[in-house]
């Protein structure tokens, strides 16, 4: 896959991180220079973020769908000389993060479902009473079926679908944050993480990787156990298992596909 965004005049495009590593990979630096990209559809690896950087990719995240459209984008805050990241409601739209127990998050570092209200949003979807009665609350909120934390600056991060998250011993494993950091070390193309079923804990994740280069798994397994020293993960979301694959499955849209990967992988 190659873009010519020089030779076409393209200087700006959406896309989601999948396609932002194709490109990055198959495209000359100045023919990317100055290009600026609405990033959305799943978390952004902090490589690909920094590769972006050196390439001088202008870009942000945002986040929304089908059913909602556009409804956060990434602004940037500063703070005792430290700058942070987190997503914000666009104008006229509503957020709150539902914790497990059905209350809302109130204080930084709280996790739970993303709730959004907003005037355009349907009132259910056609003839479809049972995903209507799922989906959507009696006063107007969606759940959006992502896990999201709550930031000092009352912004979100966005750390993972419901369907994806990684229950373990009762509590949550976010997978794209642990995708994240694999993804930081050196050699490695893509990364998924999923959960496999644990007769003890209901369920340990997996980490299913592609890379190039040599001793790959032993520069993974020492990063993240470095991260874990600087706290930035718990030790019990470090993966049981790396697996090593020449390719990962995409769905049609590009975003990986983690269905086909647990049918592979995490059969008992």
């Amino acid at each position: 896959m190659h873009f010519e965004t020089a030779l076409n005049g393209v200087t700006w495009i959406n896309a989601v991180p999948t396609m932002v590593h194709e490109l990055m990979r198959s495209t000359r630096a100045e023919e990317l220079r100055g290009l600026k990209i609405l990033v959305g559809g799943s978390p952004l690896p902090k490589s690909l973020s920094t590769q972006m950087e050196k390439m001088g990719v202008k870009y942000s995240m945002i986040y929304g769908g089908t059913d909602m459209l556009a409804a956060a984008i990434r602004l940037e805050t500063s703070k005792g000389g430290e700058t942070k990241t987190s997503l914000h409601p666009v104008p006229f739209v509503e957020m709150r993060v539902v914790k497990m127990d059905g209350t809302s998050a109130t204080r930084s570092g709280e996790m739970g479902e993303l709730y959004i209200r907003a005037p355009w949003l349907p009132d259910g979807y056609y003839k479809d009473k049972e995903n209507t009665s799922a989906s959507f609350t009696s006063d107007g909120w969606f759940r959006t079926g992502v896990i999201a934390r709550l930031e000092e600056d009352h912004g979100i991060q966005i750390l993972d679908r419901l369907k994806d998250v990684i229950k373990s011993g009762g509590e949550w494993i976010p997978t794209s944050t642990v995708e994240s950091i694999i993804s930081e070390v050196e050699g490695v193309d893509t990364v998924a993480v999923i959960g496999k079923q644990n007769p003890k804990w209901g369920e340990r994740p997996i980490a299913v990787v592609k890379a190039h280069g040599n001793n790959t798994a032993e520069r993974i397994k020492q990063h993240l156990d470095e991260q874990v020293q600087k706290g930035r993960i718990a030790k019990w979301w470090v993966p049981d298992e790396i697996i090593f694959v020449d390719e990962i499955p995409l769905t049609s849209v590009g975003k990986i596909d983690k269905k086909t990967l647990k049918e592979k992988y995490t059969q008992s």
